[in-house]
């Protein structure tokens, strides 16, 4: 929100036909507006230790150039823009900067609101791993020259933005039938899961189309085994915790017991306390697999597998669904 202040006085500053804004009271009326609207979040974080200022802080650093982290956000960008709209957006970026000294209001706005952003986060993944939808505030901006160029292209050469039309939308049905088929069926790769049972991890498996399926068999076994909802369930990772408080359905209470860096927001959501005494479910995957009964001994007093939930795609099991009954949950995790 800060930066987006700033944005808005560089415009108003660097544009001559908007300068006389400055003398009026609207730019700082929506100050007060929005400091008033972002209050809630200043007050939370003053309850909380200034948590998620902390957290978004500690990713700030340089630490040297990794050029990998920086064609990663490229290809990244590319990848859910799409060429026909990344490119000509990129485009339009670099010419607001190199007409930067030409004060139309247009160009003002689509640097500032635009190429800022998007050059701002290009810049900073040259050195930290920046993840590729972070500057889609910018090219919500650079959607305007965009849409301009299209507009343009169809009035003075029609057949090549009838080409670039059909070329836009067969990459958007291939890409999300890719997608489809890939969690649905494998279509890409269908590989077979590590039978770890309950050793620790010896392997990953990279396929993240898998980490959205076997909920609702997990759903349906809790459903059939503990219907009273008389017990907890936790895991090690805040989102594997997000899929298994999404299957559960709310009907049963969910913490992650981790450090604050994979706990996330269930540091504050959860109520450990209230769980005290209580049966908890430990519950994770071949691909985040942690053995429970090292992490978590001292906090039960039994900690046994008494599920594996394997997960089938085409006839192979591509992921395994570990449930370990925990009894007696005597103290609460210490999460640092």
């Amino acid at each position: 929100m800060a930066l987006a202040k700033k944005r808005l006085f560089s415009y108003l500053i660097i544009s001559k036909g908007r300068r006389n804004l400055l003398l009026t009271p609207g730019p700082y009326l929506s100050v007060i507006a929005g400091a008033v609207i972002f209050s809630p979040v200043i007050i939370w974080n003053i309850n909380h230790g200034f948590a998620s200022f902390a957290f978004q802080g500690s990713r700030v650093g340089v630490s040297g150039i990794k050029l990998k982290y920086f064609f990663r956000f490229f290809a990244g960008q590319l990848g859910y823009l799409l060429p026909f709209i990344f490119i000509p957006a990129l485009a339009a970026a670099v010419r607001s900067i190199t007409k930067i000294k030409k004060t139309d209001s247009y160009n003002s706005f689509v640097f500032c609101f635009g190429a800022v952003p998007v050059v701002f986060f290009m810049t900073a993944a040259l050195f930290k791993k920046i993840l590729p939808h972070w500057p889609v505030i910018g090219y919500m901006t650079l959607a305007l020259p965009v849409g301009k160029y299209y507009a343009d292209l169809r009035k003075t050469k029609n057949k090549i933005f009838n080409l670039f039309a059909v070329s836009h939308i067969s990459l958007i049905i291939i890409a999300v039938s890719l997608t489809i088929g890939q969690i649905k069926w494998g279509i890409i790769f269908n590989r077979e899961a590590n039978a770890l049972g309950p050793a620790e991890k010896s392997g990953k498996i990279s396929d993240i189309s898998t980490d959205i399926l076997g909920w609702n068999e997990l759903y349906s076994y809790l459903k059939s085994h503990y219907p009273s909802g008389n017990i907890f369930l936790f895991s090690n990772k805040w989102y594997l915790c997000g899929h298994i408080a999404f299957a559960s359905k709310g009907k049963y209470d969910v913490l992650c017991l981790s450090s604050v860096k994979d706990a996330r927001g269930f540091i504050f959501w959860q109520k450990q306390k209230d769980q005290i005494g209580k049966e908890g479910l430990f519950i994770t995957t071949d691909r985040y697999f942690k053995n429970p009964e090292v992490k978590y001994s001292e906090y039960f007093d039994r900690i046994e597998l008494i599920r594996l939930m394997p997960v089938k795609r085409r006839g192979v099991i591509v992921k395994i669904i570990y449930v370990y009954k925990c009894s007696n949950f005597r103290k609460e995790y210490l999460i640092i």
